[in-house]
């Protein structure tokens, strides 16, 4: 489950005061230091900043069950979004090689794969699992995240990228950050260290949601 303390903590590690990151996100001090002695806060202007803040759906960040919530949601508004929700395949990481190659990349499913589904808009939107701890504690392994490869990436998005010169391994999701004039790929654990982005990498699309693991 996500948890916003270990999100507010991560960033604290990073040198950010509370009193800093307060003002980034455009919160309360004091609701800061609130989320890091557990208290959660109850406004939902609020947790649409945090969301906001950490590219993260709203639902999940809050009830920690994007699944549930949406289904709750889906059944209370069904007569105003009728029609809103549909299925997306979940690709593999080998097939995501299509995405970069064809432009006109269909919304297919190759035998044996699941689908899932949504109401994020883009023709081309699909899905794909976590496939290591490299992101933690944002996205775990096993849990699914929704990329639109149409979006172009801008410096603080979640982004997957394809690195032609990685052997078989050479999938991964990562922070895009721009340093100077110079990009970077960054992994939230710790463990990990950051990369430059270099020309034998191409981003294949911006994480526009997390789902929790089904």
């Amino acid at each position: 489950m996500v948890s916003l303390q270990h999100l507010i903590q991560y960033q604290l590690s990073e040198g950010l005061t509370e009193h800093e990151l307060a003002e980034d996100i455009g919160v309360p001090k004091i609701t800061i230091h609130g989320i890091l002695k557990g208290r959660n806060p109850k406004s939902s202007d609020i947790w649409k900043k945090l969301a906001r803040y950490f590219h993260m759906d709203v639902d999940l960040l809050r009830f920690g069950k994007l699944g549930l919530a949406n289904s709750q949601k889906k059944k209370e508004d069904s007569a105003d979004n009728h029609g809103r929700y549909r299925k997306v395949p979940i690709l593999s990481w080998t097939q995501v090689c299509y995405v970069m190659e064809r432009q006109d990349f269909p919304m297919f499913l190759p035998v044996g794969e699941r689908m899932v589904e949504t109401e994020i808009s883009g023709m081309r939107v699909f899905a794909l699992y976590v496939n290591d701890n490299s992101m933690e504690p944002l996205f775990h392994e096993g849990e699914i995240i929704f990329l639109n490869p149409d979006l172009e990436p801008q410096p603080g998005d979640y982004v997957v990228f394809w690195d032609y010169m990685d052997g078989e391994d050479r999938g991964c999701i990562r922070q895009l950050k721009k340093i100077q004039e110079r990009y970077v790929l960054h992994p939230l654990n710790t463990q990990f260290k950051d990369t430059p982005f270099t020309s034998h990498q191409k981003i294949v699309g911006r994480v526009v949601r997390l789902r929790m693991n089904l």
